[in-house]
């Protein structure tokens, strides 16, 4: 079987050099000689070396944005890039050529890229790309880390899909290390927040548990603590340490599933509102048959079943309120 991966890009000296697997055999080269089209598109048809050589990460002077333009948001995507861009397209936030045409519009991907799907490095590589086309025009692309992300990059691969074990095989490398601290999405993926407002909406992948309330941070504190410490492993302080593992486990951002557990009532649901200051809490990672309400509207769950195969589904949110998006680009009430 003749197998296909990549790219991977690393530190190099004072440059990049990326590296991926065409028909079974390793190939590499330094990013700054890399023209468009020297890897094939059957490899992966989202990557442009170009848009990795003008970009420099995203950064976010404040992890609450308010803006007047429609938001559309999508959750565990997990790896299947095929139905993640035909529903992009269907609801015209990407064009044939899988570039931005959302004007000033915000995307938010709460969470879960990795694991499940075989398409992994296409998802990651196109929301890189369209972050950058989308600051162009005043536009939002933003990235939520979820817990399967975190996963892999904390060597956790329970989930792996068998084509992600060979491309380990086939560069010498563990799998995780494809996405350490000196590679080039590594740091990119080291960079996105867990947490943002954007209006009157809270995204989130997990939840927001009273425990993680209890530790009294704001989202700018919350965001900085994953980027800062937990993302870039530091000696911190013993008080860091205990605040940090909350923030890890399941009571956390990341993992939290109290909005379909039962544990939680409409009342801790309101605290959660009140403290955030928002209207709506949008998570992804407990999967659904599609986008819902929970806790008399305040809770909207879109994780809508990429990784069972479904066509999957999308958050349009715009003056006129949240809605569903659905594969064949129409807008459907919220039950």
């Amino acid at each position: 079987m003749m197998y296909c991966d990549g790219p991977y890009i690393f530190e190099d000296g004072s440059s990049f050099k990326a590296v991926w697997i065409d028909d079974n055999k390793r190939k590499s080269a330094d990013l700054h000689n890399l023209e468009p089209g020297r890897i094939n598109p059957h490899i992966n048809r989202a990557f442009n070396p170009t848009d990795v050589r003008s970009q420099e990460f995203q950064t976010y002077s404040s992890y609450a944005i308010d803006s007047p333009a429609p938001i559309v948001a999508v959750s565990d995507v997990h790896g299947h890039f095929d139905t993640f861009i035909s529903l992009l397209q269907a609801h015209k936030i990407l064009d044939q050529s899988y570039k931005w045409i959302f004007g000033t519009g915000h995307l938010v991907i709460v969470g879960d890229i990795f694991d499940r799907g075989d398409q992994v490095l296409e998802c990651l590589w196109l929301v890189h790309n369209l972050q950058a086309e989308a600051a162009k025009v005043g536009g939002g692309v933003h990235f939520l880390v979820g817990n399967h992300d975190w996963m892999v990059l904390s060597g956790d691969l329970r989930f792996l899909k068998e084509k992600y074990w060979l491309s380990a095989g086939l560069l010498d490398t563990q799998y995780d290390a494809l996405f350490s601290r000196q590679s080039y999405l590594g740091q990119w993926l080291r960079t996105c927040p867990v947490v943002l407002k954007i209006n009157q909406y809270l995204f989130v992948h997990g939840g927001t548990s009273t425990q993680l309330l209890d530790l009294n941070l704001s989202i700018q504190e919350i965001n900085e603590r994953f980027r800062d410490q937990i993302f870039q492993p530091v000696v911190c302080s013993r008080e860091d340490h205990k605040i940090n593992q909350i923030l890890l486990g399941a009571m956390g951002p990341l993992w939290h599933r109290g909005f379909f557990d039962g544990s939680m009532g409409q009342d801790q649901v309101n605290k959660a509102r009140g403290y955030f200051d928002v209207e709506y809490i949008v998570v992804g990672h407990t999967p659904q048959s599609q986008i819902n309400f929970r806790f008399n509207r305040c809770v909207i769950a879109i994780d809508a079943g990429f990784k069972t195969g479904a066509e999957g589904e999308l958050l349009w949110i715009d003056t006129d309120g949240p809605v569903r998006g659905i594969s064949n680009g129409n807008t459907v009430k919220i039950n």
